[in-house]
């Protein structure tokens, strides 16, 4: 028969060294899988921190921009999902304070050509392009 070897003694204190515990078998497959199911855990937690947001986001864009044309864009955003599986939405942020910038040339431009065919059409000349005729006309 064999003997059982005594335990070992530390060389310094003399005292009797355990051995190490041993692990079970399949404790590195359950701890992974704990590893994995914290990592999905947290995955998810940011996946509803993002959800979350979105909704304050759009509640937020709905509060501020213009009902009529923030519900038909969103709309049209519906329809190109359904039809083609994709769609997406390009939110423009617009200052409180005035116009955009190069709106206020623009209409100064267009006050100024306004005024032109108005003066035009006074005098009983006409000064549109053909371009601009062909517009008039076919409308």
């Amino acid at each position: 028969m064999a003997q059982s070897q005594p335990p070992a003694a530390d060389p310094v204190t003399g005292m009797q060294i355990m051995a190490e515990p041993q692990l079970p078998p399949g404790f590195e497959q359950a701890n992974a899988l704990l590893e994995d199911f914290n990592r999905g855990y947290a995955r998810r937690q940011m996946y509803d921190k993002i959800g979350k947001t979105l909704e304050i986001m759009f509640a937020n864009a709905l509060a501020e921009q213009q009902p009529v044309d923030f519900k038909r864009g969103m709309k049209s955003c519906v329809r190109r999902a359904v039809t083609t599986g994709v769609a997406y939405v390009e939110l423009g942020f617009q200052r409180e304070m005035g116009p955009r910038a190069g709106l206020t040339e623009q209409l100064a431009d267009a006050r100024v050509r306004l005024e032109r065919e108005i003066a035009a059409l006074k005098e009983n000349r006409v000064i549109l392009s053909r371009e601009e005729r062909r517009r008039l006309f076919k409308q």
